[in-house]
């Protein structure tokens, strides 16, 4: 299992995060290695219990002759076997306050990790897994500050994982670290806050798990995120002089849409303007983003992104958040070989927007 010890400035700034005034909470890191970040907690809350497990024996017997004060046991924490006989586990369980953790994610071979995750089986990577199983130790309300590589975000083997995040939990990407931060890892990651919700955000029994095209709510406003849908193979067989004009990331450029010579045959997921189109896939740069505003219908190859919104005002300010924000959004993408943005980060990326500020 990965040895990347948390830095100490990390360690910190995780700390730091944390919204909980009390001076006496329970604070607990399932992935303790040397116990950097119960050490920088246990210096602002000195009355606190601090809850350390590791599956390392070395990393045990470290943690017992430094700190002799700590609750620590030798645990796989994946494994629902070792948690269930490792006592610090099993005395505050849905008890503890704060959980910090930056879980082993080098996730070779690609390997799901079966979690219980209320009441449901999820699989998912090794960190989101450490992710999931950690959440259920909180009591209501709970917060974990965590580290996690970028690639969760876009990766679908994390997608079910973070639609019920989205349920039970409110969280915020805090920071990104480039692949320096850890010695001997490579991987972006990101430092992302997470609070556990008292209780369930409603969903309609009409919702479903994963919405495509479904509006996302901004307080009273509507900002809704459209993925585009055609594939570019299929272009030739259904060309047509007449039809809907067809919108690929090639066509956006210098902030403008160029080329509209491409019509294709088709009768659904046609985009009425006004929208802002975001390219999807490839070396994200704010000069692909565009305001189209052309009464001409058109159809997103499935490189594009569309965000729309009622109010034709806000959709401005949107795209200025966009805009002015773009070092954050192009953080967002991720892959080995093209990047790509996916549709659950843009839309947690507009979260951010208040559209009741006139300042944006």
């Amino acid at each position: 299992m990965d040895k990347f010890y948390t830095p100490n400035h990390v360690a910190s700034n995780m700390v730091k995060q944390v919204k909980n005034k009390k001076r006496d909470i329970i604070i607990a890191d399932f992935a303790a290695g040397r116990g950097e970040l119960l050490r920088i907690a246990e210096i602002k809350w000195p009355k606190s219990k601090l809850i350390a497990t590791d599956i390392n024996v070395s990393s045990i017997r470290f943690l017992q002759k430094q700190h002799p004060n700590w609750a620590i046991g030798r645990c796989d924490f994946l494994s629902d076997k070792s948690r269930r006989k490792c006592r610090p586990l099993v005395k505050f369980n849905n008890k503890i306050n704060l959980i910090l953790l930056n879980p082993p994610f080098s996730n070779k071979g690609g390997k799901l990790y079966q979690t219980s995750f209320k009441d449901l089986e999820i699989r998912s990577s090794q960190a989101m897994a450490f992710l999931l199983t950690s959440i259920n130790f909180l009591d209501n309300g709970g917060e974990l500050v965590a580290i996690l590589p970028s690639g969760s975000f876009s990766s679908e083997r994390d997608r079910m994982a973070w639609s019920l995040l989205d349920r039970y939990t409110s969280y915020k990407i805090i920071n990104t670290y480039n692949h320096n931060t850890f010695d001997n890892c490579y991987p972006t990651t990101h430092l992302i806050y997470f609070r556990l919700l008292k209780n369930e955000k409603h969903f309609s029994k009409e919702k479903k798990l994963f919405p495509q095209s479904k509006p996302k709510t901004n307080g009273k406003y509507e900002i809704r995120v459209q993925r585009g849908r055609f594939s570019m193979y299929k272009y030739k067989s259904v060309a047509m002089k007449r039809g809907v004009t067809l919108i690929h990331s090639t066509n956006l450029q210098n902030q403008e849409v160029i080329n509209l010579d491409k019509k294709i045959r088709v009768d659904k997921n046609i985009i009425i303007s006004p929208t802002i189109l975001i390219p999807r896939v490839g070396k994200p740069t704010k000069h692909k983003v565009v305001h189209y505003n052309n009464r001409v219908p058109i159809i997103l190859s499935d490189c594009v992104f569309a965000v729309s919104c009622r109010n034709k005002k806000n959709l401005i300010k949107i795209e200025k958040y966009i805009l002015s924000n773009w070092n954050k959004l192009s953080k967002l993408y991720s892959g080995t070989c093209a990047p790509f943005l996916t549709q659950n980060n843009l839309e947690l990326f507009l979260s951010g927007i208040n559209l009741k500020n006139s300042n944006i």
